[in-house]
């Protein structure tokens, strides 16, 4: 824990474990048992009920390390998605993408994309989905190294407006810059495949799903006018 206020605070989450805010009968590491260890039923009978989504306030992806913010009563919670709802919640994250993004170029990418119900389906841009904006800006050139002779990469720092489920895979996706060591949303081709890798990084923090299989430095064709600078 980080932070604690009346009915609310904030956890660093470690990769590889699950903002899970539903039910979760699975071996997962699922961060909403871990905080029930520590807070009862009786004294936070927020962080024990589903239909409240345990209390967390927003989600982060498996494979990504960062705060969350919990509400543990009932006003907090209402409170919490007062503010997250008019957008006075801010929310800023360092992303790892293939290949390189102009440096210091500031972008907002405004995107619809449709989220679907099922976790094993990807998010993707399209017309017909919800309205999405992303702001970007291009912090450092990175280098494989051993693990990725070749590989080209760039750290970027996102802002979202809105927070659509994986919003910035999607649209990183779109702009060509797919996240690294991400097998859902980056290519085959650009997948990182060395033994010494996977025995750094928990088995969790690895997306088990289907590659797309497209090239690395042609976007997909949905929605390339929907990028401007920002």
């Amino acid at each position: 824990m980080v932070f604690s206020n009346r009915g609310m605070m904030v956890i660093q989450k470690p990769p590889g474990w699950e903002v899970d805010s539903v039910t979760n009968d699975t071996d997962a590491l699922c961060l909403s048992k871990f905080l029930q260890q520590g807070f009862t039923k009786q004294t936070s009978p927020l962080l024990h009920d589903s239909s409240y989504g345990f209390g967390f306030i927003h989600r982060l992806d498996v494979a990504s390390s960062g705060l969350v913010l919990i509400a543990l009563t009932m006003e907090g919670l209402l409170a919490l998605q007062w503010q997250k709802s008019l957008y006075l919640i801010g929310r800023d994250y360092v992303v790892v993408s293939y290949d390189l993004e102009v440096g210091g170029q500031r972008r907002c990418i405004n995107a619809k994309v449709s989220v679907p119900r099922a976790k094993v389906s990807r998010t993707v841009t399209e017309d017909r989905g919800l309205p999405a904006s992303s702001h970007v800006l291009t912090q450092a050139h990175l280098h494989g190294g051993e693990l990725a002779s070749g590989m080209r990469l760039s750290k970027l720092v996102i802002r979202i407006h809105t927070g659509r489920r994986h919003q910035i895979r999607a649209h990183t996706r779109l702009i060509g810059h797919p996240t690294a060591c991400d097998g859902w949303y980056a290519p085959a081709a650009a997948s990182l495949t060395r033994a010494v890798l996977y025995e750094r990084v928990p088995t969790r923090a690895w997306v088990r799903t289907p590659r797309w299989e497209g090239e690395l430095t042609a976007p997909p064709p949905e929605l390339h006018d929907h990028v401007s600078a920002s």
